[in-house]
């Protein structure tokens, strides 16, 4: 999901109005941070590098198993949770050995290339963000118009669906670097600056808000139709209770609470890096420890390595799937 370095410092308006000023670079200013600890990097190289190994094995066998049987990927959902999944993988191959490792806290060899880790991270945390509202919109479509589902989610759309999902990161990935090598640096800052809020705002903000709003509605919806059925089982209604039908429910009801439960693991592992946002946001900076910068980047990498436990949860045909690829 996109975010974005911070420092210390503040840029004056007015004589009286001060705002933030979020800064790309983080390891420059780290290395003249006496508060720069070698053992604290240490400690979350060890623990990111554990987290990062969980995500690679468990998004590759989520890929490698929609890859493998074509059932799963008759499923528009299941499109979309591939994407997911390919974008987790991308996180622990990028995220975790680069701007984890180098740009959180103390200056080393690799910090200089910063610039670089950052459009890896801002894109591999925006395909997340922008996954996640596919998703969301496609659970919505299921729960709330299962009559219209199949007309307004074609092949065509979750094509056009996922270029944007893909498409779009890159460039916001790429604008920052656009004036990052050639103009002077008071322009790079306030041009960042700029950039930086807009990208808060409406690419971390926005989204967790639409996101949850759409998962707590779709939540209600399903304990709803679970009373419906309770009912209509206790007063004999025979075809709502016929196996096959109830076998659908239930289908259907463990694959949305999947994804609810993603989008939870989502907008709960955004917290600490959002309060990380809010300090600088509301003038706190000192509050702001080299501890909360590197566990807010932890627990994104963290909600990476959660999907693929979800989905083997929540999924009886999935968990199949990967039971059946370990075997061959």
């Amino acid at each position: 999901m996109s975010e974005i370095s911070a420092n210390n410092s503040t840029v004056m308006l007015s004589s009286d109005l001060k705002l933030p000023v979020f800064q790309p670079n983080v390891a420059d200013i780290n290395n003249h941070d006496e508060n720069c600890s070698k053992e604290l990097d240490f400690i979350f190289w060890i623990i990111n590098g554990g987290i990062g190994a969980l995500i690679l094995l468990g998004n590759s066998l989520t890929c490698a198993a929609f890859l493998r049987f074509e059932n799963l990927r008759r499923s528009y959902m299941n499109l979309l949770l591939l994407s997911l999944a390919i974008c987790d993988a991308l996180m622990g191959v990028t995220v975790t050995p680069g701007y984890a490792a180098f740009c959180t806290g103390c200056t080393y060899g690799l910090s200089k290339l910063c610039w670089i880790f950052e459009g890896g991270k801002d894109v591999c945390f925006l395909n997340s963000t922008f996954n996640l509202l596919a998703i969301s919109y496609d659970r919505y479509l299921a729960i709330f118009q299962p009559l219209k589902y199949q007309s307004k989610m074609s092949r065509r759309k979750i094509r056009y669906i996922l270029s944007a999902v893909w498409i779009t990161p890159v460039c916001l990935a790429l604008v920052r670097n656009i004036w990052s090598h050639n103009q002077p640096q008071n322009v790079i800052e306030e041009w960042n600056r700029t950039y930086s809020y807009i990208l808060l705002c409406v690419f971390v903000i926005v989204p967790i808000l639409i996101v949850s709003v759409i998962n707590v509605a779709i939540f209600t919806a399903i304990r709803k139709q679970r009373r419906k059925i309770t009912v209509f089982k206790d007063n004999n209604y025979k075809y709502w209770w016929k196996k096959k039908h109830r076998m659908q429910y239930l289908q259907l009801r463990k694959g949305t609470l999947s994804c609810v439960l993603v989008v939870i693991a989502f907008v709960v592992c955004w917290l600490p890096r959002a309060f990380y946002y809010l300090f600088y946001v509301f003038d706190h900076p000192e509050l702001v420890t080299p501890f909360l910068r590197k566990i807010s980047v932890t627990f994104l990498l963290f909600q990476s390595s959660m999907n693929s436990l979800i989905y083997s949860f929540y999924r009886r045909e999935f968990r199949h799937a990967v039971r059946s690829l370990i075997k061959c």
